[in-house]
């Protein structure tokens, strides 16, 4: 099956710039991405500034800064949970939210593509209309995508974690050299890591293959999954190519948004760089600018990501219809 893919890359490009108003569906995808990446990380936060120990340091930090930690060390954590569970379970709801919105958002978005790629305009209204009508089965397709994702991690779990009590079991009880039963347990970890992310990727290109069945096509659940199946081991071959392709193009991307983080990241180490030599106290203002320059880095980076995604998704509706149109289409009677 010959494929352009040049052709389908610069097409990709020109309905991602001509129509602006799918970047709109675009940042839906990206604030659900943002927060589930970011999330995790401000689990342990009050463990790590409640055990902090400013004793050796204190004289380095302004007086701001040494107040404020004392006020969040001055904290009754016991009681404060009360707060802390109305927080996360606010935070779930807007994540819920987010995640509803990008799931219509992507619908939209892949519809507004094909609809580009006949050389029509598209709107945000028409877009978001049409992203409605597959709304049901997109979320279905999404949380069957959730599940098997969520089944795969915790058996991953499983397997390594039980393995390792084993090992410990035989060390403490059957009398064996702790390096004979602690080897086997952890050359596990390497190969279930790969086997879940590999099988983690695959279905992800499974479940969008889905996703793009029951917009362009119009399938049901069931139908669109079996689709899904057919035009990927139709074309796995094509399909590989375009996805290292945009793969490496993901790379540059990396390495392209360390210029609107660089400024803000160059300033908070200038200006933590004093307390860090233990030469003097942080330097306030150039904290304050940083925060600032990170707050203005943050719609730029949004902004990128948007048109990323809008390509990207453009990339691979393209490809969908091309495979799928070359499949269907009447025999040559020449």
């Amino acid at each position: 099956m010959k494929i352009d893919f040049g052709q389908i890359l610069i097409r990709a490009w020109q309905i991602t710039w001509k129509n602006k108003s799918l970047w709109v569906f675009s940042f839906f995808i990206v604030l659900v991405s943002e927060t589930a990446s970011g999330g995790s990380n401000s689990i342990n936060l009050q463990n790590r500034i409640s055990g902090m120990d400013l004793s050796g340091n204190s004289e380095f930090l302004p007086p701001e800064i040494r107040n404020f930690l004392e006020w969040v060390n001055a904290i009754d954590w016991s009681s404060a949970w009360v707060y802390a569970a109305i927080a996360a379970g606010c935070v779930l709801v807007v994540w819920i939210l987010l995640n509803l919105l990008a799931v219509r958002g992507h619908g939209a978005l892949i519809a507004g593509i094909r609809k580009a790629d006949t050389g029509e305009s598209v709107t945000v209204r028409e877009a978001w209309s049409m992203g409605g009508r597959y709304f049901g089965r997109l979320l279905a397709v999404t949380i069957m995508d959730f599940l098997v994702r969520l089944a795969m991690a915790v058996v991953a779990f499983l397997v390594i974690f039980g393995a390792l009590m084993l090992g410990m079991h035989r060390f403490l009880y059957g009398g064996r050299d702790f390096p004979g039963v602690i080897l086997i347990p952890l050359l596990l970890i390497c190969p279930v890591y790969c086997g879940v992310f590999t099988a983690a990727t695959l279905l992800s290109l499974y479940f969008y293959f889905a996703k793009l069945a029951i917009v362009i096509e119009d399938l049901g659940i069931r139908a669109s999954i079996r689709r899904s199946w057919k035009v990927i081991l139709r074309s796995l071959g094509p399909l590989m190519i375009i996805g290292l392709i945009v793969f490496a193009l993901s790379l540059g991307m990396g390495v392209v948004s360390v210029l609107w983080t660089a400024p803000a990241i160059g300033v908070f180490l200038a200006g933590i760089w004093p307390m860090v030599q233990e030469l003097g106290m942080l330097n306030m203002p150039l904290l304050y600018l940083s925060g600032a320059l990170f707050l203005l880095s943050l719609p730029v980076g949004w902004l990128v990501s948007a048109v990323w995604v809008s390509w990207t998704n453009a990339v691979y509706t393209l490809i969908y219809m091309r495979l799928t149109a070359e499949a269907t289409a009447p025999p040559d009677s020449t």
